[in-house]
């Protein structure tokens, strides 16, 4: 009962979650100018893939995001690469989403190589 009093709650959590990564991320990315732009447009897309992200995490067993980071070998099987090909990771554009920990690959992350 637990898991799907977490799963009906998830939408209804989201909310305040969202204010909190606001609050706490973006108001002083904004005050430091460190964000390209303030526009209305990057706020919807920040919240809608926090929404998102959030529903993914609460369900049993939680999607797994992999990551790779700067100067890892570059993995053919979970990832693709952005503009520039390589053997190593430059960036890490998008994770790779697995159904869950260790589990398959239901989305290839995109690198930039170096």
């Amino acid at each position: 009962m637990i898991r799907d009093l977490r799963k009906s709650m998830g939408t209804l959590s989201v909310r305040p979650l969202i204010q909190i990564f606001d609050d706490e991320w973006m108001v002083p990315m904004r005050r430091e100018n460190k964000l390209p732009s303030t526009s209305k447009d990057t706020d919807k897309f920040v919240e809608k893939a926090f929404e998102i992200i959030w529903l993914m995490k609460i369900q049993n067993p939680p999607i797994a995001f992999k990551w790779q980071t700067r100067d890892e070998t570059f993995d053919r099987e979970r990832f693709t690469f952005y503009t520039k090909r390589g053997d190593k990771v430059g960036q890490m554009v998008w994770p790779a989403v697995l159904l869950h920990k260790d589990g398959p690959l239901m989305s290839k992350g995109i690198v930039q190589a170096k």
